[in-house]
């Protein structure tokens, strides 16, 4: 996998289809035309089992640093010129992101790779990667074998003219993985002691070393980093003007050695590599195809390269990367395992065997005296926890004795087959003297023959228990019978617990004769006054009465003797006679003083 210094804040471009292969010219002219054309509909699969039968697919990965469209238009003639070379295979281009490029080495997704001198240099000593060829870059009609990285910014930043100018303002580089676009410069940048994750007030990746042009350029980014070549191909193209852009530190421009604008040391050029599952037959045939490839080829044209010469020394690759701590040197100065153990075998062996029997000799006797102490120790553990266990099992039981005999209810312990124990009130409620005559009981002898709804009281219990011991508990009400046969309404609650493993029945029995009595005598009372409320009539509010005669007004406006409106609104009637007073007034001659 690749090492991140930064975190990545361009997007990734799409991977490589291999419809897009179909779309590819036919072979260059003098070639055996082949004898199938494939159509663009065909899956990538039935592309590469056709191609495997008439010639064996090489695959060549080609890092797309400017986009997978413009690697495929710039390396596919090379893919054609070692198919003429090599008529036995079939070569394609296979566009990489710089993130893909370690993953498809590894994972033999590709035969050789194209990839900048850093990439190759990772590949080489993770995957076993070996260069066959150095590119030789074509650049304004001139041709390099060495690259670099350049600084820049926009020729009107007059506060940006040194590399120590940078700190404190953004910048934007091509991708973490770009060796000329990045790597280099940060080299540089650390020797002249910026810290880019520190000293920058914000660092960014464009992908493409157009992007990163375009970002200086309209302002986005303060200064920027591209490889050599990447400023003078722009501006051939009308792209940009050169004039637009200031280079720090350019060391470059104007010699007679290399006269392209270069902020950084010299590096050797992109190197074709074979991945390590390569034959080397192959290999050797394609190097050799590759460095006698004519500079006026078309495959060199489209390449924008002179073609290709013999292998370049990478060591000034290695010192850089090893100098910033990145892959594949992010552990360096760190002796890994492996290497010492290959050293030293013989020492080792003997070392970890002598170890070994020293470590399992201490080990068994350790455990031997450690069994020991445990041993002890559970043994006064257990001996403590039976006894505490008994104290509180003492404890416990004397306080639920407590409670079970203290409760005014009713409580026993009972299964499907009769009782087990019951407390003194179960005694004094159903009259018994004496618990062992109790016990011999059943809950049926306990009851009437029925139940107040009419149920038989066999079913009844059955059924309750059932229900306590299926759903935990059960709450009812029941009609019970004392010894000498008195009945007395009662409520009844079912628990189920577990008893020494087995699960038995709990029930509480509370007698609530004098509540169903006063609840009776509540219900008559209730009644009786229903009834002489019924037979009760009522006169209320104001009653128009004549001040003379005596008579009331009904609501009809009818004046009424008295005695008849209240017979007729109220259970009340009259019986008339005469008061003394009345009497005397008149009849007094039956009436004197005296009498």
């Amino acid at each position: 996998m690749s090492c991140s210094v930064f975190n990545r804040t361009a997007l990734k471009k799409p991977c490589f289809s291999l419809k897009r292969i179909g779309q590819n010219r036919l072979a260059m002219i003098g070639r055996i035309i082949i004898a199938v054309v494939f159509s663009l509909s065909l899956s990538a699969l039935s592309l590469n089992s056709v191609c495997a039968e008439d010639h064996p697919l090489v695959r060549v990965g080609v890092l797309a640093n400017q986009g997978p469209e413009q690697c495929l238009q710039r390396w596919t003639p090379l893919a054609e010129y070692l198919t003429v070379q090599i008529p036995e295979k079939k070569f394609l281009i296979i566009p990489l992101a710089f993130a893909d490029v370690p993953t498809s080495v590894g994972n033999g997704d590709v035969d050789f790779i194209l990839a900048t001198s850093s990439s190759y240099v990772e590949l080489e000593r993770l995957y076993g990667a070996n260069r066959i060829a150095t590119l030789k870059n074509r650049v304004l009609d001139r041709v390099y074998t060495e690259f670099g990285g350049v600084l820049f910014c926009r020729a009107d930043r007059k506060n940006i003219r040194h590399v120590k100018d940078l700190k404190g303002k953004t910048f934007v580089a091509v991708d973490e993985a770009s060796f000329g676009g990045w790597i280099a410069v940060w080299r540089e940048l650390k020797q002249r002691g910026i810290d880019p994750s520190v000293d920058f007030k914000k660092l960014t990746f464009g992908g493409t070393h157009g992007a990163v042009v375009y970002a200086v350029q309209n302002g986005k980014a303060d200064a920027g980093a591209v490889r050599t070549d990447t400023l003078e191909k722009m501006a051939a193209e009308g792209k940009i003007g050169l004039q637009d852009f200031y280079v720090l530190d350019d060391h470059g421009h104007g010699g007679q050695n290399f006269p392209l604008f270069l902020s950084t040391r010299l590096y050797p050029e992109w190197p074709m590599a074979k991945v390590k599952h390569t034959p080397d037959n192959i290999a050797e045939k394609v190097a050799v195809a590759l460095i006698q490839m004519p500079e006026q080829s078309a495959a060199a044209t489209a390449g924008k390269c002179a073609g290709w010469t013999i292998p370049l020394d990478y060591q000034p690759v290695h010192e850089c990367l090893r100098e910033l701590r990145i892959c594949p040197y992010k552990d360096l100065g760190k002796l890994p395992v492996r290497d010492v153990v290959k050293k030293y075998r013989s020492w080792v062996l003997i070392f970890v065997t002598t170890f070994l029997f020293l470590g399992v000799f201490t080990i068994v006797i350790f455990r031997l005296h450690q069994n020991l102490r445990l041993t002890h120790k559970e043994l006064e553990k257990e001996v403590f926890e039976r006894k505490q266990a008994d104290d509180e099992a003492r404890k416990g039981a004397v306080k639920y004795r407590s409670l079970f005999e203290s409760t005014p209810d009713a409580i026993f312990l009972a299964t499907r087959d009769g009782f087990l124990d019951c407390n003194t009130a179960a005694l004094k409620i159903f009259g018994y003297p004496a618990k062992n005559e109790f016990l011999t009981r059943s809950v049926v002898d306990l009851s009437p023959h029925n139940q107040a709804d009419g149920k038989e009281s066999r079913a009844a219990a059955s059924e309750y228990m059932h229900k306590a011991l299926r759903e935990g508990s059960a709450f009812f009400e029941w009609i019970h019978k004392k010894k000498d046969g008195t009945l007395f309404p009662t409520e009844v609650m079912l628990n189920k617990v577990d008893f020494s493993g087995k699960e038995i029945l709990q029930a509480l029995i509370r007698d609530v004769s004098k509540r169903k009595q006063v609840e009776d005598e509540r219900e008559s009372l209730i009644v009786e006054l229903k009834n002489a409320l019924a037979q009760v009539k009522t006169l209320t509010g104001l009653l128009p009465i004549c001040a003379q005669c005596k008579k009331v007004r009904d609501d009809t406006g009818y004046w009424n003797q008295i005695e008849n409106f209240i017979r007729d609104h109220t259970e009340a009637d009259f019986s008339h006679s005469i008061c003394p007073d009345c009497a005397r007034k008149l009849y007094p001659e039956l009436y004197d003083d005296d009498t």
